[in-house]
C-alpha cells in the first residue's frame, strides 16, 4: 500500500513459479512508500519447519512451510521506534534454535537473539547507535558457535549462546552496508567507499580474518584488500575466490587465501542485491532487470546475459504505485 499498511509473505513452487501460498498481517507502523526506501528488504531465512521474516515497521513474524503463523511479534513496542533515514535492510540470521538480528539505528541498538519455538527473547546485547544495513552471520570454526556482525567501523563476534563479546577489530570504513560472508573459520568482510574517503583506503577494510577459538590471540587478520572494494552488494566466496562489486559494476576476484588479485573486470551491472554463487556460476542482478551468469574460477567470462524487460519501455508495476512528491511518482522504477 501507500504507506506500506500490510506485509505478505509469499511462496513460489521452485520448479515452476506457481504460488503456493501467502500470508498477510497488518504492518504494526506505517510509512511512505518510496523507492530509496526499504519495502521488506530484510531476507527471510528458512530451516525445516518455519520461515522466519523481520520487516522494518518492527514485525518479526514465524509461519510453517505451509504458510499458517506460528508467532508474532512487534519489536518496536518492546525496544522503541527505529529512527534510521533510509530504512532497515539487516536480515534475520539463525542457528539451530535461534533467530538473530542486529537492529543498528540513531535510537538504543542491540543484538537479539529470539527463541524459534516460541519468540521469545534468549538474549539481547547493547550495540553501538548508529546506521548500518548489514546482516550478522553465524561462524562456527569447531568451537562453539559466535554471531559475527561488520558494520560502524569495526568487526565483532559474540558467543551464539549467551551474546557476550568474544572480540572485535576495530578501524574499518564504510562498512556499514556490505554484510560478511565466511567458509569456516575464515570470515570476509565488505566495505564501501566512504563519502569523504578514497577507494585505497577503502580497500582496507575489504579483508579476510580467520578466527582461531584460542581466547588469548582469538582472531587472525589474514590479508587486506589492495583494490577490491563492495557497495550495496555483499562479498561472496566459492571455496577458492572471493568475489567483490563495486558501485559502477566493476568485479574484482581475489584469492581467498592470500588476498591477491586475480581479476578485475568491468561487468556493466550496477547491482543493489548480493549475487548468487551456484554450481553453474556466480549470477548478479542488476537494477535495470539484467541478469549476468560468471563463470566461477580465475578467469572472467560472462556465460549468460538475461533481460527481463525492454529497457526503453520498462513495464509498470501491476499492483505497486510509488507515493508521490511534488506531482512526480516513480512507479515505473519498481
Amino acid at each position: 500500500g501507500d504507506q506500506k499498511e500490510q506485509c505478505a509473505i509469499t511462496a513460489f513452487a521452485l520448479k515452476d513459479g506457481r504460488k503456493l501460498w501467502q500470508h498477510k498481517f497488518d504492518a504494526a507502523h506505517q510509512g511512505v512508500s518510496s523507492y530509496m526506501m526499504a519495502r521488506s528488504a530484510p531476507t527471510p531465512v528458512v530451516d525445516g519447519t518455519a520461515v522466519y521474516v523481520f520487516f522494518e515497521s518492527g514485525d518479526l513474524a514465524a509461519v510453517d512451510l505451509d504458510g499458517k503463523s506460528l508467532w508474532h511479534r512487534d519489536l518496536t513496542a518492546d525496544y522503541g521506534m527505529f529512527q534510521n533515514n533510509h530504512g532497515l535492510g539487516s536480515s534475520p540470521a539463525q542457528t539451530a534454535d535461534m533467530v538473530l538480528l542486529n537492529i543498528e539505528h540513531k535510537g538504543p541498538s542491540f543484538l537479539l537473539a529470539v527463541d524459534k519455538q516460541t519468540g521469545e527473547t534468549r538474549w539481547k546485547t547493547e550495540r553501538p547507535s548508529g546506521s548500518s544495513w548489514s546482516t550478522p552471520i553465524v561462524v562456527d570454526a569447531g568451537t562453539s558457535p559466535q554471531v559475527v556482525v561488520s558494520s560502524g567501523g569495526n568487526l565483532a563476534s559474540y558467543d551464539a549462546k549467551e551474546g557476550r563479546q568474544l572480540w572485535v577489530l576495530n578501524g574499518l570504513e564504510g562498512n556499514s552496508v556490505p554484510s560478511p560472508c565466511a567458509v569456516g573459520e575464515f570470515i570476509f568482510t565488505g566495505a564501501r567507499i566512504p563519502e569523504f574517503g578514497s577507494a585505497s583506503e577503502a580497500a582496507k577494510s575489504n579483508l579476510c580474518v580467520r578466527v582461531t577459538g584460542d581466547a588469548s590471540m582469538p582472531y587472525e587478520l589474514c590479508w587486506r584488500a589492495a583494490k577490491a572494494v563492495s557497495d550495496y552488494a555483499s562479498p561472496v566466496v566459492d571455496g577458492e575466490q572471493v568475489y567483490f562489486l563495486n558501485k559502477v559494476g566493476v568485479l574484482y576476484c581475489v584469492d581467498a587465501m592470500s588476498g591477491e588479485t586475480i581479476y578485475q573486470q568491468r561487468l556493466r551491472a550496477e547491482c543493489w542485491a548480493t549475487p548468487i554463487v551456484t554450481e553453474d556460476g556466480i549470477y548478479f542482478f542488476a537494477k535495470d532487470g539484467t541478469t549476468r551468469i560468471v563463470k566461477r574460477g580465475r578467469e572472467f567470462e560472462v556465460l549468460a546475459s538475461n533481460q527481463l524487460w525492454d529497457l526503453k519501455n520498462a513495464p509498470a508495476p501491476e499492483h505497486y504505485r510509488e507515493a508521490k512528491r511534488g506531482g512526480h511518482g516513480h512507479g515505473a522504477q519498481q
